[in-house]
């Protein structure tokens, strides 16, 4: 019983130990993107180009709405009212 003990402690440090590392990865990878957030300009600070650089799917799919004339802000109508009876 004593050898089966020490193989299951075993195997416990040794998973232990692999959750370590990943723990750890982990954590380097949130400390990574933490310090992109903090060293980030704010959104209003952002030009259309800048963000159309960064994420070109939105360009494209801003052209994929307009074409097919499903152009919408979402919440305008709520912020400016509907000016379509004008």
């Amino acid at each position: 019983q004593i050898k089966a003990l020490d193989a299951f402690e075993a195997q416990a440090v040794k998973s232990a130990e692999e959750t370590k590392m990943k723990v750890d990865e982990e954590l380097k990878d949130l400390e990574k993107t933490l310090k992109n957030i903090e060293t980030a300009r704010p959104f209003e600070d952002l030009t259309v180009d800048e963000v159309v650089a960064a994420r070109p799917d939105i360009d494209t799919r801003v052209e994929q709405l307009v074409s097919k004339g499903r152009w919408q802000v979402p919440g305008y109508k709520e912020k400016f009212g509907d000016l379509s009876v004008l």
